[in-house]
């Protein structure tokens, strides 16, 4: 048996699913499973961890890219295998695919987040419709997850199951820290709107008499706005943007506070 993780991308840069499906794959590998994780758009040299199958297409939406997913279904997966599909438009492909082909095999997804555009919609209901009707199951990272996704499409309600999201935190002990002139606290995560990085900024904009240096981590199409909102609250001095950050255990390490 084979599990075969199909995703937009393997770049832990654009998000959290990304970590997540690394974690996944190379955890089931320490395990003696066999996993692959097979992303639409990359090249070898982007991940160089072990059953990486990139298809090498420069975006992620479009007919080459379904056909690609199509094909790869067809010549990879055998109907002992899961296909575990992430992110849209990867959901819409694998779902297609999978009838298309007949594909005998469990197909499953994860849904890692409580909205996205096509929520509200009535497109996006046909589309989503669509979307999970091809899905054996549907495994939610959180509760919260799970109700929002049982609200937009009640009819797939009892194929939805919660598995928490995690986290591994290499940490074996907690850092003994001198006294400080100021309270370092941080976050990390994509510069999204579903983060709320707005909130916390006004939240931190109240601390009048806290000496603070609020840090984060991440990049996304909100930075520009979140910057200017800084700005404007008078943060400029306390709150620093660090961009992509490599290495976020050591990030937080340096850290008071995590802030999400």
């Amino acid at each position: 048996m084979i599990v075969h993780h199909i995703i937009n991308d393997a770049f832990l840069e654009n998000g959290g699913a990304q970590q997540i499906v690394r974690q996944l794959h190379e955890g089931s590998l320490a395990m003696g499973l066999d996993s692959r994780v097979v992303a639409l758009v990359g090249e070898e040299s982007q991940y160089h961890g072990s059953n990486y199958h990139p298809l090498g297409l420069s975006k992620s939406y479009g007919v080459k890219a379904f056909l690609n997913v199509l094909s790869y279904i067809r010549r990879n997966c055998s109907e002992e295998d899961i296909v575990h599909a992430h992110l849209f438009p990867t959901l819409l492909y694998v779902s297609l695919a999978t009838r298309v082909c007949r594909f005998r095999g469990r197909v499953v997804c994860t849904e890692h987040s409580t909205s996205n555009r096509r929520r509200g919609s009535r497109i996006g209901k046909i589309i989503d419709r669509l979307v999970y009707s091809g899905y054996d199951t549907v495994y939610c990272i959180s509760r919260g997850t799970r109700q929002s996704l049982a609200a937009w499409m009640p009819s797939q309600t009892n194929k939805l199951k919660v598995i928490e999201n995690g986290a591994s935190v290499p940490v074996k002990a907690f850092t003994q820290r001198a006294a400080a002139d100021k309270l370092i606290i941080a976050s990390a995560g994509r510069l999204h709107r579903s983060k709320n990085y707005e909130v916390a900024l006004r939240g931190l904009s109240q601390l009048r008499d806290v000496e603070f240096e609020y840090r984060i981590a991440g990049i996304g199409p909100e930075e520009k706005c979140l910057r200017k909102l800084r700005d404007q609250l008078g943060l400029e001095q306390k709150v620093k943007f660090y961009g992509y950050v490599e290495d976020v255990f050591e990030f937080l390490r340096k850290a008071d506070i995590f802030l999400i």
